[in-house]
C-alpha cells in the first residue's frame, strides 16, 4: 500500500514502497496520567477491591462524574463525551457504590423473597436503558466483569430472546436490570413491574433514541416513581445532544458534566481513505484482510445484506471472523462480544449497530467499506484510538464518489482535520480475490435474484445518504462477482439525484 499526500500539505517526494498503515498500541503520555487514580476514591471498599483488579487511573469524565454522584446520591445528572471516554463506569461505579454501602443488597432478599413467593411481582433498585441490543449486552458484560459479586442480581432484557424466561429471571429479584426500550414495553404489558424500591433510572447514549419512540417514552414515566423518588443520569457522546423527550425524566434541577471537545475529531486517530474501482471492492476488502492479519480490525458494512454477502466471500477465501449485527441471538452476540474483546488480533465485520457505544480495547484499525455520512463516521471511527492510544480509521471511496466530492464533503462534515490518501495497488492480490468473489456468486443457486435484493438495498441506503453518492449498476454487480447482464437488477424509481 502506498500514501498519497494530502493537497492540502506541502508536496514531498511520493514513496514508492509497500507501507503498512499506521498503527500503534502505545499510549500517549499526556492521557495516561489524569489527576486522580481510582485507589483515592472514597467509595465502597469492596467495589474499589474489584476496579483495582482492572483499573488505575480514571477517565476525565469519571473523574467529573463519580465523585460528585457518590456525595450528592439524589441529584440527577446529565453527561456528555466522546466515545471511548469511560462514561459506562462513570453511571455504573456510583451504583455499585449505593447498593454495597447502604446494605441494600442484604436488604433486598427479604423483599425478593416476599415478590417471588407471595406477589408474583418483578422488583428492581436500577433500571438502564439503551437504545440496541448489542449496547444493553456490552453494559451487562461490564457489570458481570467490574463487580463479579455472587450476591449481585442482575438481568439483561434483549429481544428475540425467551420472554418467558426473562420474566421467570426478573420476578427473582434485580438489584440491575438493562434493557432495550422495545423488550421493556413488553415486560411491562403485562404489568409485573415493582418499582417501589428503584433507585436509579439510567439512559446511556440518550440522544440514540428517536421521536418515534416519545410514546414509549411517556410509557415508561407512567410507571416510575416521580422524580423525587429516584435519581435519573443521562448519559451521550456529544453536547449537541437533543434531550427533549427526557425533561420529564428529569428534576427540575440537576448536574451537568462534560469533557469539551475541540471540533476537530479525535486527535488519536490517523484518518486515511482510498479510491478503489468499484467493481474490485469485495476483492480489496479481501486483499486488507489478508495484509493485516496480525492486527485487530474492526470493518463497518452499512447494509446487513452487503455484509452476509461478504461473509460467503470471506467463508471461501477461509479467513477467520467475527461478526455483529442485528438480529443475532443472545448466546452468539454475547460469544461474538467476549471472544473479540480477548483476542490481541482478528477481524470483526459489523453493521452500524455496532458503531455507537462499543467499548473494544486496543483496535488497530477500522475500516469503512461504505461511507454513509459524517455523524456515523465520527462513531465508527471512535471504536479505535479509544483511552489515549493510538489507531487508524481507513474509509474505501469508489472513483465515482471521489468525482462526486464525497471524500471532502466527509471530511469536512466530521471536522477532519487531516486526510491522508493510500493508494491500494497491488493488482495481481486483489484479482486472485476477486477470483474467489466470483467463485462465491457462481455457487449460488439463485444468485441474481441475491443480488438484485443486495442491489436494492444499497440503492435506498443511498437514496436517503447523498454523502454515499451514485451507483454504477455493472460495477456493483461485478463487485460481487456477477457480469450484469440486461434488466438482471431490479428497477426502482429514485428521489433527488439520478442513479446511473
Amino acid at each position: 500500500m502506498k500514501r498519497k499526500h494530502n493537497p492540502e500539505k506541502p508536496a514531498e517526494e511520493p514513496k514508492q514502497k509497500k507501507i503498512k498503515l499506521a498503527t500503534s498500541n502505545e499510549p500517549l503520555p499526556s492521557e495516561t496520567s489524569p489527576e486522580m487514580k481510582f485507589s483515592e476514591l472514597k467509595i465502597n471498599n469492596i467495589v474499589k477491591a474489584h476496579l483495582l483488579k482492572d483499573y488505575t487511573a480514571l477517565t476525565p469524565i469519571q473523574q467529573k462524574v463519580i465523585p460528585y454522584a457518590i456525595s450528592h446520591q439524589n441529584e440527577d445528572i446529565v453527561g456528555y463525551a466522546k466515545t471511548g471516554s469511560g462514561k459506562t463506569l462513570a453511571f455504573l461505579i456510583p451504583v455499585f457504590h449505593y447498593l454495597m454501602e447502604s446494605g441494600i443488597l442484604e436488604q433486598m432478599e427479604t423483599v425478593f423473597e416476599a415478590n417471588r413467593t407471595q406477589h408474583k411481582r418483578a422488583t428492581v433498585n436500577c433500571l438502564i436503558i439503551a437504545h440496541s441490543n448489542i449496547l444493553v449486552t456490552q453494559i451487562f458484560q461490564v457489570i458481570q466483569t467490574v463487580m463479579n459479586y455472587k450476591k449481585l442480581k442482575v438481568n439483561c432484557l434483549v429481544s428475540k430472546e425467551s420472554f418467558n424466561k426473562q420474566k421467570q429471571e426478573l420476578l427473582k429479584g434485580s438489584h440491575i436490570v438493562c434493557s432495550t426500550l422495545g423488550r421493556l414495553k413488553e415486560h411491562l404489558s403485562q404489568n409485573y413491574f415493582d418499582f417501589t424500591h428503584l433507585k436509579y433510572l439510567i439512559i446511556d447514549e440518550a440522544d440514540q433514541f428517536a421521536e418515534a419512540e416519545e410514546e414509549d417514552l411517556k410509557d415508561l414515566i407512567n410507571v416510575l416513581p416521580s422524580t423525587k423518588l429516584r435519581t435519573t443520569y443521562l448519559f451521550s457522546a456529544t453536547k449537541a445532544s437533543n434531550f427533549a423527550y427526557f425533561t420529564d425524566f428529569l428534576k427540575p434541577t440537576f448536574q451537568t458534566f462534560g469533557v469539551e471537545e475541540s471540533n476537530a475529531s479525535n486527535v488519536d486517530i490517523t484518518f486515511q481513505y482510498a479510491i478503489i474501482p468499484e467493481n474490485r471492492k469485495y476483492a480489496t476488502l479481501i486483499h486488507l484482510m489478508l495484509e493485516h492479519s496480525d492486527q485487530k480490525v474492526m470493518i463497518f458494512f452499512s447494509t446487513k445484506a452487503g455484509l452476509n454477502y461478504f461473509r460467503k466471500i470471506v467463508d471461501t477465501a477461509k479467513v477467520n471472523y467475527l461478526f455483529l449485527q442485528g438480529g443475532m441471538s443472545k448466546e452468539e452476540r454475547e460469544a461474538n462480544m467476549k471472544e473479540f474483546a480477548s483476542i490481541k488480533k482478528g477481524f470483526l465485520l459489523c453493521s452500524d449497530v455496532v458503531g455507537r457505544g462499543m467499548d473494544f480495547a486496543n483496535v488497530d484499525l477500522v475500516i469503512c467499506y461504505d461511507i454513509i455520512n459524517p455523524k456515523l463516521m465520527i462513531h465508527r471511527s471512535g471504536r479505535t484510538g479509544r483511552a489515549g492510544k493510538q489507531g487508524t480509521c481507513l474509509m474505501l471511496f469508489t472513483a465515482t464518489q471521489a468525482k462526486e466530492g464525497c471524500v471532502e464533503q466527509i471530511q469536512q462534515g466530521a471536522a477532519i482535520q487531516s486526510m491522508e490518501q493510500v493508494q491500494i495497488d497491488e493488482e495481481e492480490s486483489i484479482e486472485d480475490c476477486h477470483e474467489i468473489v466470483k467463485q462465491v456468486f457462481g455457487k449460488l443457486t439463485e444468485g441474481r435474484k441475491l443480488l438484485g435484493h443486495i442491489y436494492v438495498t444499497y440503492l435506498q441506503m443511498h437514496e436517503h445518504n447523498p454523502f454515499m453518492g451514485s451507483i454504477e449498476k455493472s460495477l456493483f454487480f461485478q463487485n460481487m462477482g456477477c457480469m450484469l447482464l440486461n434488466n438482471t437488477a431490479p428497477k426502482l424509481k429514485h428521489k433527488g439525484q439520478n442513479r446511473r
